[in-house]
């Protein structure tokens, strides 16, 4: 259709409040604007969505509904819950609600004609779609609407495939042909549940890790298959988790409730009877009319909130993992180098006597070397420490690895602190590697020496590895700091602070070496349990 006649159309058909919804509809069907189902003998009808070519190689997929309309507000809203929450019903409620379907028109309208082909139906729920909805005059709600449909999490595909939706959200947010603003975060959830499930915990705790502090007041609840009265059980189980969220006048949670029925046209032999002179159906259909009335009255005044913080937490969350993903690495090498110390040290006083009768007695001697690995992908290792900061490291042109996230935004590395200009992006990847050999007790007494000391005894080399295997403690707990550095920054800056600590980053490397059970495991237990008791006297564990 030509524009003129699009905007001929608009202006001499629908100067109405689509108050004739199955008119205003068949004329938005003779216009292409809508499908007419094939698969039921009762009038229904799909929305013509056009697909935008820019997002054909994006993790998300847009389709649009009519042409932009620059005269009215574009409001967003993302609709998030678990599989089996309700959210295409709910979807396809607020599209017969924009255009003004009522209990008694025969017509009904879905957003897209569900394809009855299987692996079709699984493309078409397994990644994000955003849908913009442009205003028409005639349209119930004063704006155009974009919803931005998330698959459900806690499906088939288990916490790998949650863990693909997530990315495709941020991917969404973050894509210059993604999403600019955001209205609302609609949190779908049922209204019996009395506890949270791990599956929908995950939801909100990986929706809420992507936004930034201005978001909370744009959060709010679509309560499902609810009955028209009374509150929810859900509500106090949300209260119990401190889900942040938009507060009404009273400090109560934001909601809407919706019953999940079949938005079909009733028969018209159909004379069941609530017990008020009214079909239950209809009952049902007014509660959700009024719930869809109220929300999008929200969706009308809300504060629309600019995405820039929110790039600003993704792109910090991912310096801070790249970060994390170096900084390990460096507290098991300081644990390592206390703990081979700690066995050298051990094994001269327990041949102590033999070493004061025999100056040639061969000790048995740890030391902790690093050696180059090859690697198919390339890491930024530093030339001063010989350690790989971040691996693999993904920029395309090692002349741009300045700009690795390890910098961002200060000019030392998070990891192990010196200079841009002391790393190199490089296809191989520094490790650490023990080496044991046997060497006399001269040559042990010689080596310490060298430090300026006066080394006489085996009590005196001793007192050398006690003051490097402190050296080497303290090594780590600087390491951890930084841990606890970038976890602080994310955490003021995220809306949902994140469940890890640094005492959950010790704790999980206490638990991998009692399950690995690797030579000198318990030592570096210990270790660890010192540097943790270390920080929690200092109060930087949280």
């Amino acid at each position: 259709m030509a524009t003129s006649t699009f905007s001929k159309w608009t202006q001499d058909k629908n100067q109405q409040k689509a108050d004739n919804a199955e008119l205003f509809i068949q004329n938005l069907n003779g216009n292409g604007l809508m499908k007419k189902s094939r698969n039921t003998s009762r009038p229904a009808y799909s929305l013509q969505l056009k697909r935008s070519t820019s997002t054909r190689d994006t993790s998300f997929k847009k389709m649009e509904f009519g042409k932009t309309n620059v005269g009215k507000t574009n409001k967003v809203i993302m609709m998030v819950g678990v599989t089996g929450a309700g959210k295409t019903t709910l979807i396809n409620s607020m599209i017969n609600h924009i255009l003004g379907v009522k209990w008694t028109d025969k017509v009904r309208v879905k957003l897209f004609e569900e394809n009855t082909n299987k692996s079709d139906a699984h493309s078409q729920t397994s990644q994000i779609h955003v849908y913009k909805i442009n205003h028409i005059e005639g349209f119930n709600i004063p704006f155009s609407l974009t919803v931005i449909d998330t698959p459900g999490f806690g499906h088939t595909g288990g916490r790998e495939e949650d863990a693909k939706i997530s990315q495709q959200i941020k991917d969404c947010f973050t894509s210059r042909w993604g999403i600019e603003h955001i209205d609302a975060i609609a949190f779908v959830v049922k209204a019996s549940d009395i506890r949270l499930t791990p599956e929908q915990r995950y939801v909100f705790d990986s929706i809420l890790a992507i936004f930034g502090q201005n978001i909370k007041q744009n959060i709010i609840f679509c309560i499902t298959f609810s009955e028209p009265r009374g509150k929810p059980k859900v509500l106090q189980t949300l209260s119990d988790a401190s889900i942040p969220c938009a507060l009404d006048a009273y400090g109560k949670p934001i909601y809407f409730k919706f019953n999940n029925s079949d938005i079909s046209p009733a028969d018209d032999e159909d004379d069941g009877d609530d017990g008020e002179g009214f079909p239950e159906e209809k009952t049902q259909w007014e509660m959700r009319r009024e719930s869809l009335r109220k929300l999008f009255g929200f969706l009308q005044h809300a504060d629309r909130k600019s995405l820039t913080l929110t790039r600003e937490v993704l792109k910090e969350r991912e310096a801070l993992e790249n970060a994390l993903e170096g900084l390990i690495p460096k507290i098991k090498e300081a644990l390592e180098k206390a703990n081979l110390l700690e066995k050298n040290k051990i094994y001269l006083e327990a041949h102590k006597a033999d070493i004061q009768d025999n100056e040639q007695f061969e000790s048995e001697q740890h030391e902790m070397t690093k050696v180059k690995r090859v690697s198919s992908q390339e890491s930024l290792n530093c030339t001063e420490c010989k350690s790989s900061c971040h691996h693999p490291c993904k920029i395309s042109f090692r002349i741009l690895s300045f700009f690795s996230d390890v910098f961002s935004p200060d000019p030392l590395c998070k990891v192990c602190d010196h200079e841009k200009d002391k790393h190199k992006q490089e296809k191989y990847k520094w490790e650490q590697h023990v080496q044991t050999s046997k060497i006399t007790y001269r040559s042990v007494r010689q080596k310490y020496a060298t430090s300026g000391s006066e080394i006489k005894t085996v009590q005196d080399v001793c007192r050398q590895l006690e003051e490097e295997i402190q050296v080497a403690e303290e090594e780590g707990l600087v390491f951890a700091k930084r841990v606890r550095k970038c976890l602080a920054r994310l955490h003021l800056i995220a809306l949902q602070q994140t469940q890890q600590t640094t005492d959950d980053y010790i704790d999980a490397m206490i638990m991998n070496e009692k399950c690995n059970e690797k030579p000198g495991y318990k030592e570096r237990i210990k270790y660890l349990e010192k540097i943790k008791g270390k920080l929690q006297d200092m109060g930087v564990t949280k």
